[in-house]
């Protein structure tokens, strides 16, 4: 009998244990992949706010648009990829090693109805369960600041899973600096 019990024990002790790793694991990895993708927008962001200082971005050629371009060197014409370029003669690519990308699926920049947002690309299943494209259609009518802070649809605990990129600041600031020199002139 003593050794039926420490047998049982044993049992109801493994099945806590892989319960318990089971819950951390799942858990962790939630954390995990909300931690990645805030990780790679930061990134994101600030590859495109190099790019956007050095050549001046003026857009993007369609509303859904895959970043795919921070790995190229060279190019001709005033568009790389996807990406629009007031001066593409001042290009420094590449400007990563690698398209950032999560569960094989690169980011994207959306031309939502409040403007440009960078997100996961279609197909991505967020840590809170929706996937990008199916659950979260995101197109030029979307209202994402809606989705961020109203809806939650993009967002998993603390972890916000777009992030808006304004590129109208200094495009406004040369406007209002050659008004400026005209009136002086």
């Amino acid at each position: 009998m003593k050794k039926w019990l420490q047998t049982l024990l044993m049992v109801i002790g493994l099945c806590i244990f892989f319960a318990l790793l089971f819950f951390t694991t799942k858990y962790d990895s939630k954390e995990n992949k909300a931690q990645m993708i805030a990780h790679d927008l930061q990134l994101i962001e600030s590859i495109l706010k190099k790019i956007h200082k050095d050549c001046e971005i003026s857009g993007f050629t369609h509303t859904k648009n895959p970043l795919t371009f921070f790995t190229v060197g060279t190019f001709t014409g005033s568009e790389v990829g996807t990406l629009n370029l007031v001066h593409p003669d001042k290009w420094k690519g590449p400007y990563h090693k690698d398209n950032p990308s999560i569960q094989g699926f690169e980011y994207q920049v959306i031309q939502a109805k409040d403007g440009l947002f960078i997100v996961p690309g279609d197909g991505v299943k967020l840590p809170n369960g929706k996937i990008i494209g199916r659950d979260i259609l995101l197109d030029g009518h979307s209202v994402v600041e809606d989705m961020l802070h109203k809806d939650n649809l993009l967002c998993y605990k603390e972890y916000c899973f777009a992030k808006k990129f304004d590129i109208s600041s200094s495009i406004i600031q040369d406007l209002e600096n050659s008004s400026e020199e005209l009136i002086a002139g």
